[in-house]
């Protein structure tokens, strides 16, 4: 792989070879971080489709498996996975990346409407 000069530092990052990086002093923390990003996936993809088979049944008619494979979506739909799928992240990572983080269960709290919520404001409390 050819790198310039700017970004030839990435060869010395854990992660950049194929093997088994160390990201933490304790293996293990990087061995449940791992699957919890794993996990994160999984449920993506649950929701994902979830939401892909609601709109088809929305239709009013049978939905097979095969239609939620073929589905296309419109640009409303995919902005709005887009959405949901940030505010997933958010809430899945925000107490890694800022510390403690808002209840989500509080009233009328909203992840899409208060992305300040896992950012770094959390550091002024």
């Amino acid at each position: 792989m050819k790198m310039d000069k700017a970004t030839k530092y990435v060869k010395d990052l854990p992660g950049f070879k194929r093997t088994n990086p160390q990201y933490f002093s304790d293996q293990m923390i990087d061995k449940i971080l791992e699957v919890i990003i794993l996990m994160g996936g999984e449920i993506w993809t649950l929701r994902h489709r979830q939401a892909i088979t609601e709109k088809l049944m929305a239709s009013g008619r049978p939905v097979s498996a095969d239609m939620i494979e073929t589905f296309e979506s419109d640009e409303s739909f995919r902005d709005q996975m887009e959405v949901e799928r940030q505010d997933l992240i958010r809430r899945m990572f925000a107490s890694l990346a800022a510390g403690e983080f808002p209840d989500p269960r509080e009233a009328g709290f909203n992840w899409a409407a208060n992305p300040q919520a896992a950012g770094n404001d959390q550091q002024e409390k």
